[in-house]
Order: C-alpha cells, then sequence, then structure tokens
C-alpha cells in the first residue's frame, strides 16, 4: 500500500511534464469511485452513490483539458501522442478484465443474457456500450444490475467526448483564449439545456448519450481553462467543505430513480468543481482527500471501476441477486485485491511504457481488441451459443418454442394452421399485456376451431385514451406501433365486437398490477359493446422482480433444472382469491380464471416446473408459449367438472 502512494507519477495527469500532480485528486477519485461501489453492491445508504460517475466526469474533463492547454502552450501538444496515451491508459486494464469476465459469462450467462454480453463486448471496444445500452433498455431488457459490462457506459461518453475536444481546441487554438472560454461556455450551456429537454423525452436516453453527458465533463474543462487557484487558505477551506458537501449529500439521499430527473448530477458535478478549484494544501478537505487510504483508493480507482460491476453482477447471478453484507464484504474486499493486480502487472507498466515498450503495449492492446471482436461477434451471430443450455433447455426443445411463436395470428381465421372448414358462430378475444403473445398460443392450440375464431389484441406499450365513443392506442416506441393499431382496430370494429362471446383477459399479476390503469376501463369499454363474459385468467408461479434474475440465469448459476426456479418462484404466494378484495368495484363484472389451484392446487412439489423439455419461463415471469399449451391441454381433460362450473368446457378440444 505504501509504495503505492509514493509514487504519484504513475498519474495520467503526470504523464505530461508540463501539469503538476495532485495528491487531492486523487483522493477525490476515491470518494468518487467507493460510493459507486457500495451503490452497486447493494447497500441502501448509498442510494445515491451512482454520482461518482459524474465527479469523475468533472475529474477526467479537468485532468484532460490541462494537459491539453499545457502542451499547446508548450508547443509539444501532438494529436497522435494525446490518442496514444488514452489507449495506453485505458485498453490495457479493460482489455483484461473484459477477458476474465467473458470467461465467467460463459459459464454463468443463459444464452440471450450471452447473446446481449456479447453485444456488449463489440460495443465497449468501439467505446459506443452507451448508445447499445440506451438501444438495449426496454419492457424485455435484462436487469441493469446483472449486466457485467453496463458500467462501461461512462468510459464510452467519456471516449466520444474525448474524439472531438482535442479537435476542437486545436481549430479554436490561434484564437485565443478569448474565443476558446466562450465557446466551451456555450457548449456547456447548450448540452445541460438539451440534458432538461431530452430527459422528460427519453430519461435513459438523458442518462446514457453524450449530448446529454457533455456539460459534466465541460464543467471540469472550463475549470482548467480558467486556470484560476484561490490563494486565500480561509476561502478555500470553506469552498472546499461546500464542494465536499455537494457531493456527499446525493449520496445518501437521492434513489435510484434519481438519475432519471432533470441536472440530477448538478450537486455533485458542482461540488468537484469547487473542490478541484479551491482545495489547497492546509485545508481541511484537501487534507482528507491525501490521507494515504484516500490516495491508495484513488490510485487503484480505474482498476476498480472496471472490477467491480462484473464481479458483482455475476455475484447477484450466482446467488439469486440476494447479497448479504458478509457476501458484499467479500467481493469489495475481491474487487481491490483484483485492482491491486491489474494496477501492478498491467496499468501501471502500460501507462509508463516508453519508446520500443510503448509499440508493445500497443500491439497487445489491438490484438486483444481483435481477439475480443471475435469472441463478440461470434456469442452475437450465434446468439448466445444456445448449445451451453442443452441440459436445461436443449436445442430441439428450443426450436418447439420457436415453431409455437411461427404460429402466433392475431386472427385465427387469417391463418392457415387455426382456420376451420366451418364457419364459427362465435369469437373468442384475447386481451392483455405482454402476457397476451404465449397466452394466445397456448390457448389457439387447445381451442375448437370449427366453433370459435380467436381475435388477439395486446396492448403493451400502448398509450390508450377513450374519446367519443373510439379507443386511441398511442405506441410510445415505434416497435409497438404494430401492436398498437391491432388494438384500434379491434376495439373500435362495431361488427367483431358483437360477434364476440368471451373476453379472456391475461396480464402479470392483475390485482397488484399498478401500471396500464387504463385497462378496467378498455375491459368495462370492451364487455359493454360486445355484452360477452370477461374471464380474468390468474397467473401461474413466478418470481418477485426482474431484479431477482431470469429462469435461465437460475438453471446456470444452480446447475439445474427448472424444478430450481419453481422453488424460487414466490408468486403467488396463496390463492388468487385473497388478492381480489383489492380489485373490488374496479374491473367490470369478470369471473376468475385461478390457473394455479386448477393445474395442481397451490401444492408447489405437484406443481410442473417444464413441459417437454421447455421450462414453465424462461425470464422471471413469461410462462412459456409450450408450457401454457400444456397446462391449458391438462386442465381441459381432467378439470372438465371445473370448466363447466366456469363456462369454458365448451371452449376447448
Amino acid at each position: 500500500m505504501t509504495s503505492l502512494v509514493e509514487k504519484p507519477t504513475v498519474l495520467e495527469v503526470s504523464q505530461s511534464s508540463h501539469t503538476k500532480y495532485r495528491p487531492d485528486i486523487d483522493g477525490l477519485r476515491a470518494l468518487a469511485v467507493l460510493p459507486v461501489i457500495l451503490f452497486h453492491a447493494g447497500l441502501s445508504v448509498f442510494s445515491g452513490g451512482y454520482v461518482g460517475v459524474d465527479v469523475f466526469f468533472v475529474i477526467s474533463g479537468y485532468l484532460i483539458t490541462s494537459i491539453i492547454v499545457a502542451e499547446k502552450k508548450s508547443g509539444v501538444f501532438k494529436l497522435s501522442s494525446f490518442y496514444s496515451r488514452r489507449a495506453k491508459r485505458i485498453l490495457p486494464v479493460l482489455l483484461v478484465v473484459m477477458a476474465a469476465t467473458s470467461i465467467a459469462a460463459w459459464f454463468f450467462l443463459p444464452p440471450k443474457e450471452m447473446d446481449y454480453f456479447s453485444q456488449s463486448i463489440i460495443s465497449t471496444i468501439l467505446f459506443g456500450s452507451n448508445v447499445l445500452f440506451w438501444l438495449q433498455s426496454g419492457y424485455f431488457d435484462t436487469a441493469a444490475e446483472l449486466k457485467p459490462l453496463l458500467h462501461t457506459w461512462s468510459l464510452a461518453v467519456e471516449e466520444q467526448y474525448y474524439i472531438f475536444f482535442p479537435l476542437l481546441v486545436m481549430l479554436l487554438w490561434k484564437a485565443g483564449r478569448k474565443v476558446i472560454v466562450p465557446t466551451m461556455a456555450l457548449l456547456l450551456v447548450a448540452s445541460a439545456a438539451f440534458s432538461v429537454w431530452f430527459v422528460s423525452r427519453d430519461p435513459v436516453g438523458a442518462f446514457y448519450l453524450l449530448p446529454a453527458r457533455a456539460w459534466e465533463i465541460l464543467i471540469g474543462a472550463m475549470v482548467a481553462l480558467l486556470n484560476f487557484r484561490a490563494t486565500n487558505r480561509k476561502f478555500g477551506n470553506i469552498a472546499s467543505l461546500v464542494g465536499l458537501t455537494l457531493i456527499v449529500i446525493p449520496m445518501f439521499l437521492y434513489g435510484s430513480t434519481t438519475a432519471l430527473s432533470e441536472l440530477y448530477a448538478l450537486p455533485a458535478v458542482v461540488g468537484a468543481a469547487l473542490i478541484i478549484q479551491f482545495s489547497m494544501p492546509g485545508t481541511i478537505v484537501y487534507r482528507l482527500l491525501t490521507l494515504r487510504p484516500m490516495l491508495w483508493v484513488g490510485l487503484l480507482s480505474y482498476s476498480a471501476y472496471l472490477w467491480h460491476q462484473p464481479i458483482l453482477a455475476f455475484a447477484k447471478i450466482r446467488f439469486s441477486h440476494d447479497l448479504d453484507l458478509s457476501i458484499v464484504v467479500v467481493m469489495v474486499a475481491l474487487t481491490f485485491v483484483l485492482s491491486m493486480v491489474t494496477f501492478r502487472f498491467v496499468e501501471n507498466p502500460a501507462r509508463r511504457a516508453k519508446a520500443q515498450k510503448s509499440y508493445y503495449v500497443m500491439g497487445s492492446a489491438v490484438a486483444g481488441v481483435l481477439v475480443l471482436g471475435c469472441v463478440g461477434y461470434l456469442g452475437s451471430s450465434t446468439e448466445g451459443f444456445p448449445s451451453r443450455a442443452n441440459k436445461f433447455y436443449s436445442l430441439e426443445a428450443q426450436n418447439d418454442e420457436a415453431n409455437l411463436w411461427y404460429k402466433y395470428t392475431v386472427d385465427s381465421q387469417s391463418s392457415d394452421v387455426y382456420r376451420s372448414a366451418s364457419s364459427p358462430k362465435d369469437t373468442i378475444l384475447v386481451i392483455g399485456d405482454s402476457y397476451e403473445f404465449n397466452w394466445s398460443i397456448g390457448i389457439n392450440e387447445n381451442i375448437d376451431h370449427s366453433k370459435y375464431r380467436v381475435i388477439s389484441a395486446t396492448y403493451l406499450e400502448c398509450d390508450v385514451t377513450f374519446n367519443g365513443g373510439r379507443v386511441a392506442a398511442a405506441p410510445k416506441e415505434a416497435k409497438y406501433i404494430k401492436g398498437c393499431e391491432n388494438l384500434e382496430r379491434v376495439a373500435n370494429d362495431d361488427e367483431l365486437l358483437k360477434s364476440i362471446s368471451k373476453i379472456l383477459f391475461v396480464s402479470f399479476r392483475p390485482f397488484e398490477y399498478h401500471s396500464n390503469m387504463f385497462r378496467f376501463e378498455l375491459l368495462r369499454y370492451l364487455q359493454e359493446r360486445s355484452g360477452a363474459r370477461l374471464y380474468l385468467f390468474g397467473n401461474y408461479y413466478q418470481f418477485d422482480s426482474i431484479e431477482s434474475g431470469t429462469c435461465m440465469g437460475e438453471m446456470f448459476s444452480t446447475f439445474r433444472g427448472a424444478g430450481a426456479c419453481l422453488e424460487k418462484a414466490s408468486y403467488p404466494s396463496s390463492k388468487l382469491k385473497d388478492y381480489e378484495s383489492t380489485s373490488s368495484g374496479v374491473y367490470p363484472e369478470y369471473t376468475l380464471v385461478d390457473i394455479v389451484d386448477l393445474v395442481c392446487g397451490y401444492e408447489k412439489d405437484k406443481c410442473p416446473s417444464s413441459s417437454e423439455g421447455v421450462p414453465f419461463m424462461l425470464d422471471w415471469n413469461h410462462l412459456s408459449a409450450k408450457f401454457v399449451k400444456s397446462i391449458i391441454m391438462d386442465i381441459s381433460k381432467s378439470k372438465r367438472e371445473s370448466l363447466d362450473e366456469l363456462g369454458l368446457s365448451d371452449l376447448f378440444r
């Protein structure tokens, strides 16, 4: 430890002889990285620890701008040297961590997650992972904290910024300070304004993308450009203490969703700028930041930042997201042990490499990029090396599931698979959220199509409104246009509605789900115009939340089959009728179809967990189509009396 803090020359800022080493900035790095690690470890007291990333942005903006300006003044700045230093700073440790993470991913990540991970490998080495994670965010996205390379989004933001920033400085340099400073200030204000505007339209995009983040780095750049250092120690003491307060308070007061609000990072960013500007020897903040433990963590901060996310992500996958304090302590300790190793044998030698050794470093980095790029391409092109799942979910079973999806249709009369020679008299409407897809498949596979035509519709990611007796369904994203248009077509087709005799409603936890509140009015609208009987289908077993991981992930991490998922599943915890009181007077009149009761009477050891090799679910809550088909078939054969009581006995073959 001692040797680490006695060698300030290894710092990035000291790579230019024209800048002066500041140990307090190393301490500020420690103040940034520790809360980030503890936040990702799940310690609730650090609920806003993610603001440490915003502090990093300011530090980076300050240091890089200081180097560029100092070298430009001395006439020694070269763009090739700048990018070479960035590569030696960023790539060696990043590639080592990515290689180790890829090996772990082979054993712990099921095909779908491995596919996503493979895409993140490619985007990370291209410094575009922030764009990928933005594009991947959505309804069916894997829980963010379970993505091993999620944290590389911040590296992508910085490197995208540093593609353009040196070029802009070079372009404006001859115009002098009177042009450079106002230009940077204008860009800062423009980025902050864009962030405020964009966050109301796409909060996830505002979190990940450079245009909405550049203002944070530019604040650090402005501190370097203004180059003002206070000499009054008393004033510096007060200003730096204010800065420390602005950083620390959000770490404890912010919640997990605060990061999606307007300029949430402003206090921490201003705080970091104040410390950089006014911390000086003799001030309280300077003394705190230059304590040896802080300097030690600061020197390891880059390696620690890279290691912590994959270590914690795999720990959460292995231990089903439930990390008790002892596991957290071990994982954090492992983070710093690996950080010391990579700092000593990779990061430090690579940054200090001179002349001939630099060619070896860059050559190794290029080779590493090519190898990892090939790994990422193979993983993505094969959709996550699906053969690894044969033990739990064979390729044959996967193909069976896929074949059912090929049969999916919004209107059975338009499908050769389900069309009957006779003309059915009644129509069945299957409607719901994301559950509608697999339920519609399972119902269509079992229904008597000589008697019934099946229409399916989903309101998934539709903004449903009612105006003048008509239904409007505006898609929230482009990929949901088709589904929302179909919902509008069905809901506004009076002739079709008159033919509907039964409405089968399928939804995520229908008595607890507080999203899509318009569903009550939508169901009432459909029931009143069709005169149909409404059936509310209760759900099968599922995990508590998306943070609990996926069933496939559970099978991989426990090396067991779908029975492990059923054991972990906690919903429904008792008969659905216990939940019905919460829906009193909200849903229109309905008949409850308690699936778990019909299948296995809530005796978990008697409840099936798969059908013909297909697990009952693959993610954390959606049943597979094959399994829905299986349980509907079982109910239709073994529970005829119960179906008679429900008025559904004639529905299935």
